[in-house]
């Protein structure tokens, strides 16, 4: 019984890690024109994720909503190298409009493949 106890708990833990790793690093089955960083990815996955958050209780919505912010993480790889996603992100985050038009028309025609 406690063999069973602690096994739990650790394929717990090894099972996050391994949902955390396929979110953070692309398959290898995914060619990407531009490699990011994990704290590039980490910080979009989290925005897009939070930006219009599911419902935390409904695993199915989560998975979806997931599924969509790597989409887009994946059509910005093979659109823009990471210092280019950086500043497109830090001017909209700014309010810079030139960043805000490019960064609202790339998700606007690119969402739809994405959903």
């Amino acid at each position: 019984m406690k063999s069973i106890i602690k096994t739990k708990p650790i394929q717990l833990i090894v099972g996050l890690l391994l949902c955390l790793a396929l979110v953070l690093f692309p398959t290898l089955s995914l060619a990407h024109r531009n490699a990011y960083p994990v704290n590039s990815r980490s910080v979009f996955l989290t925005g897009c994720l939070l930006n219009d958050p599911p419902n935390f209780q409904d695993d199915g919505e989560v998975k979806n909503a997931m599924q969509v912010c790597v989409c887009m993480l994946d059509k910005f790889q093979n659109n823009y190298s990471n210092l280019q996603f950086m500043r497109l992100f830090a001017g909209a985050d700014q309010n810079e409009q030139p960043y805000v038009r490019e960064l609202n028309n790339f998700v606007n025609r690119r969402i739809a493949d994405c959903t």
